[in-house]
């Protein structure tokens, strides 16, 4: 049992005044009746909060509007004339008085074409009389006959502008009247059947892991026209997109088994293409049917008259043959070029034709064997301290790609070997009877041509007398063939030990294989056809060379001396360091060391704690031949001379370097104010200040860039990563050189008061004669670089390294056409998408048109397309009331805000299909192909660039033997790029920047610090007072002194500048008494003196005064010595 309350009685209910007046507007279209009714209730008295509508059961309510609503909803069925009806409450929030209206919105099923029926309507109930109006409108290409009347009469249409027929839009046909119930229309609708010429043409592409179905749909009809297309689709398959010119948009059902994509036109269509693009990941390649769609006509039959075409693309690496077909015809892949591109038709293995309902194709597919050959050329370089291997494999793959390429060495060698591909993703080993087995994974399946390199290194010394060579270990190969080639770019000597399965291979076959340079460096050159084979060589190690092991370039001090005898010293050590660990310095008594810093980093020297001994040591770094030379800096102080009393004789002592000669010292002494010094003596000889200080400096710098650049040529050929650091190095030690020579120059041009005439062209000759020193030393440098380079050239190491530049061939690049998108897909969605551009332009102009109208009708100016706003479309219908009248004026007048939104909807409708049609399944699976693709291509050109662009920077990192900027030789302690090193690292040579204090970059390696070759070097860092920053305190004069070697000695003289001046005042004085004996002993003693006059006192006044302030005492005894001949001559002529 069910309770519910049972609604008040209004007042109504005894109200028999109560009417309606139905306005319906009913628009047939292809796929159902929409309907727009208006009700408008008339009561003379009462109230009304509550309506009844009687809905025919087979429609559907979409929309319900009207003023003061409160909710709809249905309360009972009821047949009225034999036909059922759904009852309809209409609630009120208020109740309404005398009148109220509502639309009503609703759609049928479009059933009974071609036969009489009754046409149902909303009706209003519980009304005493209902009038109304009924209009029919019929969509493009559909017919609408009246069959008959009962109770109503036609009536007349306003007349209006009439467009092409739509599918989506329905014109006025007919309108009737009635003046009251009953009343019945009876309506028969027909839509003619259309037969059209169908022509499908079929892409199927077949890979691995998904087959692909794209159809091009071309429809034309001579008779009637087109407002859709239907097509059955293959089971199993996914439509991704349907495009076209004319599309609007699609849908996809499942009837009586089939699937099948309904498609609806924009526009009534004679002559149309459409695109379908179809996938499936699941299918049965053993027994594949290819996939085919069919057209379906309006009685959801399959259309006879359809003719077609078939092209099938299969993977690269599947094979097909056929099983069965049916209603084809085999043609030649080039008579598809009307439809397909080259590339496309170029990659079709099956073409057909057809003008069958229902032709098949049935093929058998399996995927191919792979096939893989192999051809390995080995590289033996003989080089001063090592022997460099290279082996190059270069794959042949065919059939079926392969991810895994699988290789061994003999496990003596493997430990130290490198191995690299442009393919290379990672490599893995294991180890099996003595072998070592390499498993290289691939970055992508590849086929065609793939390339590895391995590489390792064996140590030459003097025990060395034999050189192996060891084959490369493959199975599952097809073809193999071995070429071993030795170069010897040493001066060591190699003859064959023993050999098995080799034999010479001829010139003429090595000129393909190798340029003519390179072949008249090597020794020898064999091949073989088989797996099993051998190589021994004799070996007989050169003598080696000699070097400098240790050397002070320059010994730079500079001696700060107080009044009270206590001393300050900077010592600045150029040293070159191959083999010291501590640096001895001689310390004199009375001083000690307060700071000592090793490259600008601190450092905690070894004293005797109880001081016996004189000596500290200074923890050094060790640089292998070719590293940079470096600076140690010491700070001492303490009383070393005796104070400044009077006439004193100054003997500062000097600091020595033990053990390690001295090629050059400079030593600048700052002496206090208030002294004048003179007479040095010693084993030094005073320079031109501190210009020839700075002479000095660049001259020892130009001894040391002279010997790396000797090193850095006794080490090109021995190690690329040596070699490579000396370069380097050398640079750096010339752009140090040419800014001192700079500074040097500067400080000549600024103080050219400083320096006499003659010491100055002299040290201007110096400096030209250094300038050609060091043009001379570069230019040589530069012309052994250019030589090394073009020996590298003719490297083998480097040859294979670079020449190992194919990383096969992805299944992507094999198999591009299949991948990419068809021109006829693409044709038809842009088509479809300029379509929607120009309805949405079209839109944009009509709301720019509807903004000109005003309350008072449109400007005068203003123009507007009143056919093309007379028409709705069906969504219109269902949602929005689009009742027009024929009087322009009225239609005029009714264009407000409703018409606004709608053409936003329009608007925005459009650019929902546009952004569908830019991203929807089809371009996401399309992009996706692409996007892959792309990626597998550009790391394919990365690794390709790697060695062909670039193959000295790949050649650095990747092989043991090519030279860095195609010049050096291998460096055993760094793996190749993207490589995995099987053995242990070797020692890592680093270098250090000494003008920058940062790390340098050789060439793509950052380095960090100088590092011994035998990792001797240690990197001291300070832990006690010998950390303390200090600086020389100011000295009043400079006096500048140099040794072409070590162990200086200097002494000097010093005297008070008051015991000089006091000296000159006796002097002085002396003059004027012996000035003044004189004159007395002279003066006649007859004369009288002279008239004294003024003139003559002023005259006298001003020259003593002017002589004194500019010659001083010297000015003053002049001065008087005049006065005095000036009076004697007065007095003589007075007499």
């Amino acid at each position: 049992m069910s309770l519910r309350w049972q609604p008040k009685v209004p007042d109504s209910a005894a109200d028999r005044t109560l009417s309606a007046e139905s306005n319906h507007d009913v628009h047939i279209f292809h796929w159902a009746v929409v309907g727009v009714s208006k009700i408008k209730y008339s009561f003379s008295g009462g109230r009304h909060e509550r309506f009844y509508l009687l809905l025919p059961e087979d429609m559907m309510l979409t929309d319900l509007s009207g003023a003061n609503l409160r909710d709809v909803r249905q309360v009972q069925t009821r047949s009225v004339e034999g036909y059922g009806f759904k009852v309809l409450e209409v609630n009120l929030h208020r109740p309404a008085r005398k009148s109220y209206e509502m639309t009503v919105r609703w759609i049928g099923d479009l059933s009974l074409l071609d036969e009489a029926h009754r046409l149902l309507l909303v009706r209003a109930d519980g009304v005493g009389r209902e009038s109304g109006t009924v209009t029919l409108h019929a969509a493009g290409g559909m017919t609408v006959k009246v069959a008959d009347v009962e109770g109503g009469r036609r009536s007349a249409l306003a007349a209006s502008k009439r467009s092409a027929a739509k599918a989506h839009s329905a014109t006025a046909v007919a309108r009737y009247y009635w003046p009251y119930r009953p009343f019945a229309l009876f309506i028969q609708v027909a839509r003619p059947a259309i037969t059209p010429t169908v022509a499908l043409d079929q892409l199927v592409r077949i890979d691995r892991d998904k087959v692909q179905l794209l159809v091009q749909a071309k429809l034309n009809t001579q008779k009637g026209q087109l407002f859709g297309a239907a097509f059955d689709l293959p089971d199993g398959y996914e439509l991704l997109s349907v495009v076209g010119p004319a599309v609007e948009n699609y849908y996809e059902r499942t009837e009586q088994g089939a699937r099948r994509v309904y498609t609806k036109f924009k526009s009534a269509e004679n002559t149309t293409t459409m695109a379908l693009v179809l996938v499936s990941e699941r299918f049965d390649l053993a027994d594949f049917d290819v996939p085919l769609i069919r057209y379906v006509d309006d009685a959801a039959v399959v259309a006879e008259r359809k003719t077609g075409r078939i092209a099938v693309q299969i993977a690269k690496a599947l094979e097909a043959r056929t099983i069965s077909s049916r209603g084809l015809k085999s043609i030649a892949p080039d008579r598809l070029s009307n439809w397909l591109k080259r590339e496309q038709f170029s990659a079709v293995q099956y073409a057909y034709r057809y003008a069958d309902a229902a032709p098949a194709l049935k093929l058998k597919i399996r995927p191919l064997k792979s096939r893989l050959a192999l051809e390995t050329f080995v590289g033996l370089n003989v080089r001063p301290t090592a022997a460099t291997y290279t082996y190059r494999l270069r794959y042949t793959i065919s059939g079926s790609p392969v991810d895994v390429l699988t290789f061994g060495m003999d496990s003596r060698y493997a430990k130290l070997s490198v191995v690299r591909s442009p393919a290379m993703r990672s490599v893995a080993n294991r180890r099996q009877a003595g072998l070592t087995m390499w498993d290289l994974s691939l970055i992508n399946e590849v086929t065609g041509l793939v390339d590895v390199v391995v590489n390792f290194s064996l140590p030459l010394d003097a025990n060395t007398r034999s050189l192996p060579v060891p084959p490369i270990i493959c199975d599952r190969l097809e073809q193999v063939r071995t070429i071993v080639a030795v170069q010897n770019m040493s001066r060591h000597e190699v003859a064959v030990d023993g050999q098995r399965n080799l034999s010479d291979l001829p010139f003429s076959a090595q000129k393909q294989l190798m340029p003519a340079p390179m072949l008249s460096s090597l020794q020898y050159v064999s091949q073989t056809f088989e797996s099993d084979w051998s190589l021994d060589l004799a070996f007989k190690p050169a003598k080696e060379a000699t070097r400098v092991q240790a050397v002070v370039d320059l010994l730079a001090m500079t001696t700060v001396i107080d009044r009270r005898g206590r001393s300050c010293y900077e010592v600045k050590v150029q040293l070159q360091n191959r083999s010291e660990q501590f640096l001895r310095v001689r310390v004199p008594a009375g001083l000690k060391l307060w700071s000592a810093k090793v490259a600008d980093r601190p450092v905690k020297p070894a004293v005797d704690a109880e001081g016996l001994s004189d000596e500290v040591l200074i923890p050094l770094i060790k640089i292998s031949p070719g590293g940079l030379p470096y600076e140690v800096s010491m700070y001492f102080a303490g009383a070393a001379v005796e104070p400044l009393n009077g006439l004193t004789q100054l003997s500062p002592p000097s600091i020595a370097i033990v053990d390690i000669p001295v090629m050059q010292t400079t030593w600048s002494l700052r002496l206090p104010k208030g002294y004048r010094y003179f007479r040095p003596g010693g084993n030094v000889s005073p320079i031109a200040g501190r210009a020839e200080v700075m002479s000095l400096g660049i001259e020892a710098t130009l001894k040391q860039l002279k010997r790396l650049d000797r090193t850095s040529r006794e080490i090109a050929g021995r190690s690329s990563r040596g070699g490579a650091i000396a370069q380097y190095n050398i640079e750096l030690l010339n752009k140090k050189a040419i800014g001192k020579m700079k500074a040097y120059a500067d400080y000549l041009a600024r103080n050219p008061d400083r320096i006499s005439g003659d010491e100055v062209r002299r040290l201007q000759q110096k400096y030209s004669e250094q300038q050609d020193y060091q043009k001379q030393i570069v230019g040589g440098n530069a012309d052994h670089v250019r030589r090394q380079e073009e020996l590298s050239l003719n490297d083998v190491n480097r040859r294979l390294n670079v020449a190992a530049s194919n990383g096969g061939m992805y299944e992507t690049t094999r198999n591009k056409a299949l991948l990419s998108k068809p021109e006829f897909v693409a044709d038809n969605e842009s088509k479809q998408i300029e379509r929607l551009k120009k309805e949405l332009e079209t839109s944009r102009q009509q709301k720019k048109q509807l903004a000109q109208f005003g309350v008072d009708g449109p400007a005068k100016d203003s123009k507007i397309d009143l056919a093309a706003m007379s028409q709705t479309s069906a969504n219109d219908l269902l949602m929005q009331s689009q009742e027009k009248n024929a009087d322009v004026d009225m239609l005029v007048n009714q264009l407000s805000k409703d018409n606004a939104a709608q053409i936003e909807i329009n608007i925005s409708q459009v650019q929902d299909r546009l952004e569908g049609l830019y991203d929807n399944r089809a371009q996401r699976h399309f992009k996706g192909q692409k996007m892959t693709q792309m990626r597998q291509e550009i790391d394919n050109m990365d690794k390709l660039g790697t060695v062909a662009r670039k193959p000295n920077a790949q050649s650095r990192r990747a092989s043991q033997t090519a030279r860095p900027q195609q010049r050096g030789d291998l460096y055993m302690g760094e793996d190749y790029g993207g490589g995995t090193r099987s053995g242990q690292a070797g020692a890592t040579l680093v270098q250090y920047d000494a003008d920058t204090n940062a790390p340098a970059n050789v060439n793509g390696h950052v380095q960090t610090i100088i590092a011994g070759a035998d990792a001797g070097g240690e990197v001291y860092v300070a832990g006690g007072v010998y950390s303390l920053p200090v600086s020389l305190p100011g000295g009043g004069l400079r006096l500048d002194f140099a040794r072409p070697s070590g162990d200086a000695e200097l002494t000097i003289w010093a005297v008070p500048d008051r015991a000089v001046a006091g000296t000159l005042n006796t002097l002085v004085v002396l003059v004027i008494s012996i000035v003044a004996a004189l004159a007395i002993r002279i003066w006649p003693r007859n004369l009288k003196p002279a008239a004294f006059k003024v003139r003559y006192a002023i005259v006298y006044a001003v020259l003593v005064v002017g002589l004194t302030i500019i010659f001083s005492i010297a000015g003053l005894i002049v001065a008087a010595l005049i006065v005095t001949i000036t009076e004697l001559s007065r007095a003589r002529l007075a007499r």
